[in-house]
C-alpha cells in the first residue's frame, strides 16, 4: 500500500468514526431533552394541582369565616336557630343512610313509568316475552339524587343538556385520562380521548389505580365535604350521589334490542324490546341481530340471526357521537356488512352453516373493526366502529333458512324425497342379505332346505297380505284332492328317521 492510499484509508475511517460519535451524541442529547421537558410537565402539573387544591381550600376557608362572622354578630335567636340547622342536616346526612331503604327510594329507575303487563295463562316463553314487549308509550323516569352502578358498566352525568363525566365500576380498567400516561399527555375532560378504556397498569413504576365511581380526580381540594361525605355514602350503601335534580342528574336513553326466547320447536325467536337505559356495557356483552331477508347470489331470499360479543371503548363516542342510538348503528354495520358478503355467496353455502360459510360471514363482521383510513395517525379514526366507540370481539351465526316460502316448501319436498330415497335403498340392501343368508343356510341342508325356504316365502307373503287386510289359502305341496303332498311326505320321513 502507497502512502496516500494509507493516508486516504485513515481519513475515511476518521469521518465515518466522527459521523458514528455525532449520531450517538445527538440522540443522547434528545433523550436528554425529551427527559427534561417531560419532567418540568410533570412539574408545571404537580404545580398546578397543588395550586388548585389550596385555592379551592382558601374559598371554603375564606366562605367558613364569613358566615361565622355573620352568625356571631347576629342576635341569638338567629345564630341558635341556624346552627340547629345545622346540626339537625349533618345528622340527616350521615344519619340516614344507614336507614335501609331510604337510599334505595332516593335512586334513579329509569324505567320505572313502564306499564305493568298482565300474563295471559298457559303462555309459553315466546308470547310471554312478546306481552312484555308489547307495551305503549311512556316517558323515562329522570328524578334521583343517587344512581347504583354495577360492575362493568358505565354511567353519564350531565347538568341540564351539558355532558359532565363519566363514573365507571369495571376491575383492572380506567379511563385513559385518568392514568399517569393521560396525565403526562395533558388530556383534558372535555376531549373525546380522555375517556378511552384502557387496562391500567400494575406495575411499580407506574401502579395505576382503577376506575372508582367517586374518584380522587374530582375532589377540590384536601377539606371537600361533598366528595367526603359521597365517598361514606358509597362505601356504606354502594349508591353514588349524582347531584340535585334535576339540575343534575344520570343520563337516560332509549335503548332497542332484540331479546332472544326459545320457541315451542326449540329454535330461537327474536323480539324486538324498546326501554330506557341509564348505562353502558365497559365489560363484554351479548347484542342479537337479525337480518330479515339477505339476497344471496342466486338471488334468492334469506333470513339470518347472529348473536355478537361487543365491548364499548369509549362510552362518549357510544352515546354523544350517536345521538344517544348507538344499538341501530351497530346494527345497521352489521346488516350492511353481512348482506355484501351473502351477495357473494349461493343459497345452499349460506344455509348449510358449514366452516367455510361461518368464516366468511365472521370476517365480514370483524372486518368493520379494521376498515377505514389506514394512514390516520388516530386510530379511532380507522375504523367505522370505533369512531363510535364500539368493538366487536366475536360473532356467532345462530340460524340460517330461506325465507322466500315457495323456494322453502322445494327445498323441504326434496329433503323429504331425498331421506325416503335413502332410506328405501336401505331397507333393499337389508332385505336382499337377509335373502342371501337364508339361501346360503338351506342350500347347506339340500331338499329340507329348499322345503323352509319354500314355508318362508309363504309366511312373507301370507304378512303382506294381511297387511293390507287381504285373505290367503295356502297348500303345501300336492295337488288338488290328493291325500299327501310330495313335502308333507317328505317331512313325514324326515320325522320317522328321526324315531328310529
Amino acid at each position: 500500500m502507497t502512502e496516500r492510499n494509507f493516508f486516504q484509508t485513515l481519513a475515511i475511517k476518521f469521518k465515518r468514526r466522527r459521523r458514528i460519535v455525532l449520531r450517538r451524541f445527538t440522540r443522547r442529547l434528545q433523550k436528554s431533552t425529551s427527559s427534561i421537558a417531560a419532567g418540568v410537565r410533570k412539574a408545571q402539573q404537580r404545580t398546578t394541582e397543588f395550586k388548585m387544591t389550596n385555592i379551592h381550600d382558601a374559598k371554603r376557608a375564606v366562605f367558613l369565616l364569613v358566615i361565622g362572622l355573620l352568625v356571631w354578630k347576629a342576635d341569638p335567636l338567629t345564630r341558635n336557630v341556624f346552627l340547629s340547622l345545622i346540626v339537625t342536616l349533618s345528622i340527616m346526612l350521615f344519619a340516614l343512610p344507614l336507614v335501609p331503604g331510604f337510599i334505595n327510594v332516593l335512586a334513579n329507575k329509569p324505567d320505572e313509568n313502564r306499564p305493568k303487563v298482565d300474563i295471559q295463562p298457559g303462555s309459553d316463553a315466546v308470547e310471554t316475552e312478546r306481552q312484555l314487549a308489547n307495551v305503549g308509550p311512556y316517558e323515562p323516569s329522570t328524578f334521583a339524587f343517587f344512581t347504583f352502578i354495577a360492575p362493568g358498566q358505565i354511567k353519564a352525568i350531565i347538568r341540564g343538556e351539558s355532558f359532565r363525566r363519566f363514573i365507571m365500576r369495571f376491575e383492572g380498567h380506567a379511563f385513559r385520562g385518568e392514568t399517569k400516561s393521560g396525565r403526562a399527555e395533558g388530556l383534558k375532560v372535555s376531549s373525546r380521548e380522555f375517556w378511552d378504556i384502557v387496562k391500567t397498569d400494575k406495575s411499580p413504576e407506574v401502579n395505576d389505580k382503577d376506575a372508582h365511581p367517586i374518584p380522587r380526580a374530582i375532589r377540590k381540594g384536601y377539606f371537600d365535604l361533598s366528595w367526603w361525605w359521597s365517598r361514606y355514602v358509597y362505601d356504606i350503601t354502594g349508591a353514588v350521589f349524582i347531584g340535585i335534580p334535576p339540575f343534575q342528574t344520570a343520563q337516560v336513553y332509549e335503548l332497542e334490542r332484540f331479546r332472544k326466547a326459545l320457541g315451542l320447536l326449540g329454535d330461537f325467536i327474536f323480539i324486538r324490546v324498546k326501554n330506557f337505559s341509564d348505562h353502558v356495557r365497559a365489560a363484554e356483552f351479548q347484542f342479537f341481530v337479525q337480518i330479515p331477508s339477505a339476497e344471496t347470489h342466486d338471488q334468492a331470499k334469506v333470513k339470518l340471526q347472529f348473536a355478537l360479543t361487543v365491548v364499548v371503548k369509549n362510552p362518549y363516542r357510544a352515546l354523544y357521537d350517536t345521538d344517544l342510538r348507538w344499538s341501530s348503528r351497530l346494527s345497521t354495520a352489521v346488516i350492511q356488512a353481512v348482506s355484501a358478503r351473502v351477495r357473494e355467496l349461493d343459497y345452499k353455502q349460506v344455509i348449510a352453516q358449514d366452516a367455510t360459510t361461518k368464516s366468511s360471514l365472521d370476517e365480514a363482521v370483524i372486518m368493520l373493526n379494521a376498515i377505514g383510513d389506514t394512514t390516520s395517525p388516530n386510530v379511532a379514526t380507522r375504523t367505522p366502529l370505533l369512531t363510535i366507540g364500539l368493538e366487536v370481539k366475536e360473532i356467532e351465526l345462530l340460524d340460517a333458512e330461506v325465507n322466500d316460502p315457495i323456494l322453502a316448501a322445494h327445498l323441504a319436498d326434496v329433503a323429504k324425497a331425498t331421506a325416503d330415497a335413502e332410506a328405501r335403498i336401505k331397507r333393499g340392501t337389508a332385505e336382499a342379505a337377509v335373502v342371501e343368508m337364508t339361501a346360503s343356510a338351506a342350500q347347506k341342508h339340500g331338499p329340507y332346505g329348499e322345503l323352509a325356504l319354500r314355508i318362508e316365502g309363504n309366511v312373507r307373503t301370507t304378512a303382506a297380505a294381511s297387511a293390507k287386510g287381504s285373505t290367503v289359502i295356502l297348500t303345501v305341496g300336492g295337488d288338488k284332492g290328493s291325500a299327501i303332498g310330495p313335502d308333507t311326505a317328505l317331512l313325514q320321513q324326515a320325522i320317522e328317521r328321526n324315531n328310529q
